[in-house]
């Protein structure tokens, strides 16, 4: 699987094994209007970097840049199952013309070629108002919904639904319960032994296309001091295992190439 790494907000060149295993560092650092909300036209300016990057296990940088997932999902011409891990519902409404790390999800439920979406480990609150959201956004797939509480049931259940089919897989890490991860969000309540279990499962059972995570910690400084700098190796921890899940412990060998 070709491993990406976005540099959106330098999160991730304080990652230097991460860097080393992956395919490709593109740099967008540079595009303006990116972070948070981006309008459409910058979107295409992102699209046209990653003309020549493949969908594959792609990290994204923090969760403020969920909605790049978008653009991965764009690239797969055929009908897909998306599923998502996130302690967010991103179902919300950007302003027209926009598309926010929020309401990406609302786009991604009228792509033609997500055929269902699973979203896991969402926190309760977010629940009130899925329909409202759902018929506002013009569902036309299946949606599925397992809030954290219900995770267990999860992973037993998903990856038998989806058997034999091409899935997509999107990770938000602000899902997992601090200290397996750290990020600028409130986080979930999920532990990583679980959630791999799933993906392992969702890996042996489905036919996984593609991967993106996000959520990384964006320090507040150029110098780490220990507590930051804990907080980064956590997350690091964490993209490691997902690579070698994804693609074998010989990737960390690689050096990644600056596009």
């Amino acid at each position: 699987m070709y491993v990406s790494l976005l540099n959106t907000d330098a999160t991730l060149l304080w990652q230097n094994k991460l860097l080393k295993a992956g395919d490709a560092l593109v740099d967008l650092s540079q595009v303006r209007s990116l972070r948070f909300m981006s309008p459409r036209k910058v979107l295409e300016e992102v699209n046209l970097n990653l003309s020549q990057v493949p969908v594959g296990l792609s990290f994204l940088g923090s969760g403020d840049y969920h909605h790049l997932t978008l653009l991965f999902l764009k690239k797969i011409p055929l009908p897909f199952t998306l599923i998502v891990l996130d302690w967010h519902l991103d179902l919300n409404t950007a302003p027209p013309g926009f598309v926010s790390c929020g309401s990406w999800l609302r786009e991604a439920l009228n792509l033609s070629q997500v055929e269902e979406v699973y979203v896991l480990g969402v926190q309760e609150e977010m629940l009130p108002g899925v329909s409202g959201h759902l018929r506002s956004a013009g569902e036309m797939v299946k949606f599925k919904i397992y809030p954290a509480r219900t995770f267990p049931l999860a992973i037993r259940v998903v990856p038998q639904e989806v058997e034999g089919r091409m899935v997509y897989i999107s990770l938000d890490k602000d899902v997992l319960a601090p200290p397996f991860a750290w990020t600028t969000w409130d986080q979930g309540e999920l532990h990583p032994g679980p959630i791999f279990y799933l993906l392992r499962s969702l890996k042996n059972k489905a036919r996984v296309i593609g991967v993106d995570v996000c959520g990384e910690y964006s320090p507040t400084s150029v110098v780490l001091g220990p507590y930051e700098l804990a907080k980064v190796q956590a997350n690091e921890i964490f993209n490691i295992a997902l690579l070698k899940l994804f693609t074998g412990s010989k990737r960390l060998k690689t050096s990644a190439k600056v596009v």
